[in-house]
């Protein structure tokens, strides 16, 4: 991951050693002030606090945008939706790896919006979602997770999160059982959806991106007992309400067997949010650190530039610290890569049955499954957390 101020970490299996401290991303990743990454692509990466600094620079105050859509991976955010708010109407994207397929889908989106004679930007928004959608459905094997909003909902939303932030705080503080209390919370968050991929192309624990909405869901069905974190979890799902608008079931074609299900057709879905280690096993992702520094302005080497408002207006940070502050860190880990999610034609169908008969089972039966990175480590370190209270 970047390099930190004291030098990088040290993996258990000796690691990637590269010439400037770092792993070598094949597609990109955060360029950072004390020498991130070697990124053979591009070495000026678009991290969310750049992206708002452009556009705050670059429009005229008063003058928002219409629309943004979004159109690479994992950018339904709402790190991301929450930094870009104050600068357009509405926004689009895609919680999961979108099958980029360049400006293919748009010509439908303009005939639409003739047809019409007229639109709001959250409906043009939500129009290059479904279109995209309606594209890549035809292929098939290429299942998505996208939705739109009118971004103007995002401070309620960040307060929500904030809110619910608050009630697993104060729970962790007051419980006389800590590391039970914290294993509660982790068998809610392990439930919920999650995006990113840890090496394996299966979209659960250990990876690090997780669906709001599902973990907001999961936690008010997990951790019922709890009222006050039920009823903040609750809040935060009618909030984010309506969020989705496309969503499928269907075999990646990046897999050849096959065997891996991606499905996405649950309506309690809407955008992912960032959250490390969900499983506690101390391998901190790569992205961490833009989290656990959120006061760049201090000290003698510096993480970024920039801490984008969400992580400085909401607790999600502390909340995060404190999930994670029985936890011993082991390491900092870079996920697996697969092929570059573009899209493809003559990809081998699946029979429909197969789906049928998959839809839901990896998410709601079977439990997490780490990938490769995760499996190497667990193996060669003691099991993390194994002190009852």
């Amino acid at each position: 991951g970047p390099t930190l101020p004291t030098g990088g970490p040290t993996l258990p299996t000796g690691g990637p050693t590269l010439p400037t401290g770092g792993p070598t991303l094949p597609t990109g990743g955060p360029t950072l002030p004390t020498g991130g990454p070697t990124l053979p692509v591009s070495h000026a990466s678009m991290p969310t606090f750049t992206i708002g600094q452009a556009l705050s620079q670059g429009l005229t105050p008063g003058q928002p945008l219409a629309l943004i859509h979004f159109a690479n991976c994992f950018n339904m955010s709402v790190e991301l939706l929450h930094t870009v708010a104050p600068f357009a109407e509405a926004a689009s994207g895609y919680c999961n790896a979108n099958f980029y397929t360049g400006a293919a889908s748009y010509p439908a989106v303009f005939q639409r919006l003739r047809e019409a004679g007229s639109a709001s930007a959250e409906d043009i928004a939500a129009w290059f979602v479904r279109e995209n959608h309606a594209l890549l459905a035809q292929r098939g094997r290429h299942p998505i997770v996208g939705g739109a909003l009118s971004l103007s909902r995002m401070s309620e939303i960040a307060r929500g999160v904030e809110a619910l932030a608050d009630a697993l705080l104060a729970v962790m503080s007051d419980s006389p059982h800590p590391r039970r209390t914290r294993r509660r919370i982790q068998g809610a968050l392990i439930a919920a959806q999650q995006y990113d991929t840890s090496g394996d192309l299966r979209m659960d624990g250990p990876d690090q991106l997780t669906d709001l909405l599902s973990l907001a869901r999961c936690i008010e069905r997990e951790l019922a007992e709890w009222p006050e974190v039920a009823a903040a979890a609750r809040r935060l799902a009618s909030q984010l309400d309506g969020v989705k608008r496309v969503g499928d079931t269907d075999s990646p074609w990046m897999d050849p067997s096959g065997e891996v299900i991606w499905d996405f057709e649950d309506e309690a879905l809407a955008m992912n949010i960032f959250l490390p280690d969900p499983m506690r096993s101390g391998q901190w992702d790569w992205r961490t650190p833009f989290y656990v520094d959120i006061n760049p302005g201090q000290g003698p080497g510096r993480l970024q530039f920039g801490v984008i408002d969400f992580l400085k207006e909401t607790t999600w940070v502390e909340f995060i610290r404190e999930y994670h502050s029985l936890t011993v860190f082991r390491s900092i880990s870079v996920p697996g890569l697969f092929s570059v999610p573009t899209a493809r034609r003559d990809v081998v169908r699946l029979p429909r049955e197969r789906l049928e008969r998959a839809r839901g089972a990896q998410r709601h039966r079977q439990p997490p499954r780490p990938g490769p990175i995760a499996q190497r480590v667990a193996r060669l370190l003691p099991k993390p957390d194994d002190i009852d209270d």
